[in-house]
């Protein structure tokens, strides 16, 4: 029998990034960590121990390196429901437009959307007719 889940993941919100990876964001000042249920819950213990004097967000103990980017285009993440709404607005532009479903198929169609916005994850055919439109 599995062990319950902590308290503190309700700390955290789940987010997905750029590689459809997912990973958890400190609801108190936006950290992102990936899943490690020991560190977070570390983490979520030192996150509640602001560090007032400064008047930053950083909690103390905490060291936080900035990841490089590439781009600009890596700023983007997207919640699970932020995905859910942008595949919903999706589907009623296509429906709308009267555009086949089967354009969410076509390679081009797809480097436009990763280009215009890379943490989106394109639904493919299947779930915009069965599971989307339903």
């Amino acid at each position: 029998m599995p062990k319950p889940k902590g308290n503190f993941w309700s700390e955290f919100e789940v987010i997905i990034d750029l590689d459809e990876k997912e990973k958890y964001k400190c609801k108190t000042c936006s950290g992102i960590w990936v899943k490690n249920a020991s560190r977070l819950k570390e983490y979520a213990e030192l996150c509640k121990d602001m560090d007032t004097q400064t008047g930053t967000s950083q909690p103390k103990g905490i060291k936080c390196k900035k990841q490089q980017k590439i781009d600009d285009y890596s700023n983007y993440i997207f919640t699970a429901k932020d995905q859910i709404i942008l595949k919903s607005l999706l589907i009623c532009a296509l429906c709308s437009a009267g555009i086949l479903f089967n354009v969410v198929e076509n390679e081009d169609f797809i480097l436009f959307l990763k280009k215009a916005c890379p943490a989106f994850k394109v639904p493919s055919r299947y779930t915009l007719s069965n599971t989307l439109l339903n």
